[in-house]
Parts: structure tokens; sequence; C-alpha cells
């Protein structure tokens, strides 16, 4: 699923692939839409997501919970986001996790001007360090030059 914005002096408005749009204006928040990892054969990752940011991708911020909706003991839930800039270059932000019935909070912040962010969730076994069942959102910034 892509997920888009557009700049709307004074607003950012989400248009989402589905028939409810969220809508985030510069002097409040938007709800991005809650984003899932695929499901396993014992459950998934969860991540309600909450976004702030100027016209056309400036100063974007993405924030939330992630939670852990697998059952079994050794699997955790996981985020990671990705920010490609305007002007060239990517940031790379620490994934974040969370293992059990609680939740952790995250926080991506851009402070700069971005064409694309991705938001990658997946299902995390420590010990083994991998991930399994991802999907990754993309968010594309219009009136930004590619």
């Amino acid at each position: 699923m892509r997920r888009v914005l557009q700049g709307i002096v004074p607003a950012v408005v989400l248009v989402l692939a589905s028939p409810t749009a969220a809508t985030a204006t510069t002097a409040g928040d938007g709800y991005y839409g809650p984003l899932r990892s695929a499901s396993g054969h014992s459950g998934y990752a969860h991540a309600p997501m909450w976004g702030t940011g100027g016209e056309l991708g400036k100063d974007l911020v993405l924030y939330g919970r992630i939670y852990d909706r697998d059952r079994h003991p050794g699997h955790c839930g996981w985020i990671q986001a990705t920010y490609r800039y305007q002007k060239g270059g990517s940031r790379v932000f620490p994934a974040r996790w969370v293992c059990g019935s609680g939740h952790r909070r995250f926080r991506f912040a851009a402070g700069g001007t971005l064409r694309e962010a991705k938001v990658r969730i997946c299902v995390y076994q420590p010990a083994r360090r991998k991930l399994s069942n991802c999907v990754t959102e993309s968010i594309f910034l219009h009136g930004v030059k590619p």
C-alpha cells in the first residue's frame, strides 16, 4: 500500500488507498493509520502511527508505538524508518523493538525536506537476529522534485 502527502497551504493532506482519509495540519497531528506486519503462523507486529510536518515534506516527524502481537515468547515487534532527502542522501533510523505484552514508543524526525519516507515493520527474533513477515509502507511527497 502506498501513502501520499500533498502540500496544501497550510495543511498537509494524507491520501490513502482506502476509502477513509486522514488529515494533518501544521497546528495538529494526522493519523497515518495502523501499520501491521504480515501475519505469520502465530502473530504479527502492530504500530499505530501519527505524523506532523510542514508543507511539502519539510521537517516530517513520524511517531507512535510498536506492539508485539505474536504469541511466541522469542518473537518481537520491530519498526524502522528510512528518509530520503530532496537534496540527496538518506538517513536510516535505528530500529525500535518490543517483546511481550507492552509497547515501545518510536519517533523518527526528518530535520530537512524529504522526497520519500519508508517505514518497515516486521516480526523480530532477537536470539536468531532474524526478521520475518516484513511490510514496508512508503510515503511519497508530492510537490518535491524527485
